[in-house]
């Protein structure tokens, strides 16, 4: 193998489940996952990490000891990584480190990811490329979505326009003209991070197992109609979200504010309906109107989600996940990071003007070394 054209890329997303890593593999025709390896987050981590995602009391502290274990929990899994690929270090060119958003404030002009890149940098000895997001607001962005610019070079054909759902913690959309034009893309809403904590709380499980929970209730009209009275469905893209908007307390609220009972798999089952019907809308302030609609992240395994889409998008939308083009669902996320880490070593600008609404292209993330 070719060490220059290998690099690593980490993430951990919304969900808090587990931090993803992969082996990724450039040429000039293909970007290949070569190996993955992934870690679950402990829960007392997933805890601490959800305090910090809103105001608190000895939030430095807890910030400190937060991105140092997370810094352990990828320096762990990337070296699982190396050794189920039978690679060395100086084998990677660099690793791609997203990092755990603990805020995302683009009113403010700002977002704040943690993972200690000094620690992953020192302990894997190998170049590492974190703060992906702010040189974009710095340049009047939102410093989200990443994930069309990648998504133009992964999935563009001559053939079809596309649309790409990345159904994450929160759910975006990448619009792939078959023509060329221009990519761009935002974020749509929720994606599984309500249905996640509101299973959480009942059942203690991580995530609804294909959404056969929500497949068991019925939807709540009134309550759906609720959820879609919150203020960030009416903006225009470019627009972005995560946890401060939409999270346990904010639903616990709005479900209140019925006065009404109702039971938690009904409730489940509407939180996947405006999980699919946000997408749905969002899908119609697009200028793609059909063609191939490709499913990727965790969400692209809730089949109740995936049949919801495809109920609400039918005819005009074909609906498969990204493993039926021969790309692993789970892999895309940390495949992009692994590009972005490319990008960043050439000192590539990315293209996100009409993405995030930057005035200009720049280099995206800083780099840490391990010397």
């Amino acid at each position: 193998m070719n060490g220059k054209n290998l690099y690593i890329g980490v993430m951990s997303g919304t969900s808090l489940d587990a931090a993803d890593a992969i082996v990724a593999s450039f040429s000039q025709t293909k970007i290949q996952c070569l190996e993955h390896q992934q870690t679950p987050i402990a829960p007392d981590l997933q805890q601490t990490i959800l305090t910090l995602c809103k105001p608190g009391p000895n939030e430095i502290e807890k910030l400190a000891s937060a991105d140092n274990q997370l810094a352990e929990l990828y320096t762990l899994t990337i070296t699982n990584l190396l050794k189920k690929a039978k690679l060395k270090p100086t084998d990677i060119r660099a690793i791609g480190l997203h990092g755990q958003t603990i805020r995302h404030l683009p009113e403010l002009g700002n977002t704040i990811q943690i993972g200690n890149p000094n620690l992953v940098a020192l302990k894997t000895q190998i170049p590492t490329v974190f703060d992906v997001r702010r040189k974009n607001m710095a340049s009047g962005g939102q410093g989200a979505p990443l994930a069309p610019a990648f998504h133009q070079t992964l999935f563009h054909t001559p053939k079809s326009d596309r649309i790409i759902v990345n159904i994450g913690g929160i759910a975006n959309i990448s619009c792939i003209p078959k023509n060329g034009s221009g990519h761009y893309g935002f974020d749509t809403g929720p994606g599984n991070l309500l249905m996640n904590e509101w299973i959480h709380q009942h059942l203690q499980q991580q995530y609804d197992d294909q959404g056969q929970w929500a497949a068991s209730g019925n939807v709540i009209p009134e309550l759906l109609k609720r959820f879609l009275e919150h203020p960030y469905f009416e903006v225009l893209p470019p627009k972005s979200t995560g946890r401060e908007s939409f999270n346990l307390k904010w639903l616990e609220k709005t479900i209140k504010e019925t006065n009404q009972l109702y039971t938690p798999q009904n409730i489940q089952c509407t939180l996947a309906h405006l999980t699919a019907e946000t997408i749905s809308r969002g899908i119609q302030q697009t200028n793609i109107t059909d063609g191939e609609l490709i499913v990727c992240g965790g969400g692209a395994k809730n089949k109740f989600v995936m049949s919801l889409l495809a109920e609400k998008l039918a005819p005009n939308f074909c609906v498969n996940p990204s493993d039926k083009l021969g790309i692993n669902s789970q892999h895309i996320e940390a495949l992009m990071m692994a590009w972005l880490a490319k990008l960043r070593i050439e000192e590539t600008p990315v293209d996100l003007k009409s993405t995030t609404g930057s005035f200009r292209n720049t280099v995206l993330g800083s780099l840490y070394t391990p010397q």
